[in-house]
């Protein structure tokens, strides 16, 4: 096998490592944030724990991708959480499956590749045995699905490809030289983030979770002009299915909540290039700094590489 030929295999077995990596920190996060509604919990903790693991491995698969300048050719990927603690643990057991499987292709080396792979698969045996054994445990009971789910589909599932492609897009800027507008998809990321959090915690009040309905497409661009205008897109398709969702809202929070996504996503379109997100996006201090990101879940020798794009 060729360097080259070993390169693209080793491209295509990240980005899928990549795709189901992020499908599991978002199945992940709709977990944490209902069951921190419900009680918490072992399972609570047990689901923080692993990822506390898996978030910094994403990152770091995505860094690598965009500084060595490989393509990411990753597609949009719906989930189905649980409601419930064994529809959790189902949930988690599928994902865990996947993840099991896609770093296979790249076990066993001593490569940049290998070693992103060999970080992801870490806490896969003892998180996997813990749900075997909770499940032999866990009442078989059917989760609380109510028509908010329905409502919110649509926005759930645009909000969390945006968080996803404006986070691959801040470390295209970063990589690039364009700190401002790395800092402000970071910002639009988080931002989409919460805006999902608070449909998850809208819904899990009421016993329920979001499920995303069908995924729009996820675009990621290597050129920071294509990147932003791929953002753009997004926000505007999330500001008119944000609209569309609070003319359908049967209750005033759920009404308010779609109504403030419309509002802030309409901020996110409009940035323009090289410029700061404004303070009434919705992202917090902590979607403020994406180099404050990047030294918090990579490693300083990985935070330098790549920078003079």
């Amino acid at each position: 096998m060729t360097k080259s030929t070993d390169e693209a295999d080793h491209s295509a077995a990240l980005n899928c490592l990549l795709r189901t990596a992020l499908t599991a920190v978002n199945q992940q996060s709709v977990h944490l944030l209902a069951l921190r509604r419900w009680g918490g919990g072992e399972l609570e903790a047990r689901i923080r724990d692993v990822d506390r693991a898996d978030f910094p491995s994403t990152l770091a698969i995505i860094d690598h991708l965009v500084a060595e300048r490989l393509p990411i050719t990753i597609e949009s990927e719906g989930f189905i959480p649980g409601a419930s603690e064994r529809a959790i643990l189902l949930a988690e057991q599928r994902v865990e499956a996947n993840l099991a499987a896609a770093v296979v292709p790249l076990a066993g080396g001593d490569g940049p590749a290998s070693r992103l792979a060999a970080a992801v698969a870490a806490p896969r045996p003892s998180y996997g045995d813990w749900i075997t054994v909770r499940l032999a445990q866990a009442p078989d009971r059917t989760p609380n699905l109510l028509s908010l789910v329905d409502e919110f589909a649509g926005l759930f599932a645009d909000l969390t490809v945006l968080g996803e492609q404006a986070l691959v897009h801040a470390f295209v800027h970063w990589h690039r030289g364009v700190r401002t507008d790395a800092d402000a998809a970071w910002g639009v990321s988080g931002a989409a983030m919460m805006r999902a959090g608070d449909i998850i915690h809208l819904l899990a009040d009421q016993g329920a979770v979001p499920v995303p309905d069908e995924m729009p497409a996820l675009v990621i661009r290597a050129a920071p002009a294509q990147a932003i205008e791929a953002d753009r897109h997004l926000a505007r398709r999330c500001r008119e299915t944000a609209l569309a969702t609070a003319r359908r809202c049967s209750t005033e929070p759920a009404k308010s909540l779609a109504n403030k996504v419309a509002v802030e996503a309409t901020v996110w379109a409009d940035r323009p290039a090289g410029t700061a997100l404004p303070p009434d996006a919705g992202a917090t201090h902590t979607f403020a700094s994406f180099e404050r990101t990047r030294r918090r879940y990579l490693r300083e020798a990985a935070t330098t590489d790549g920078e003079a794009g």
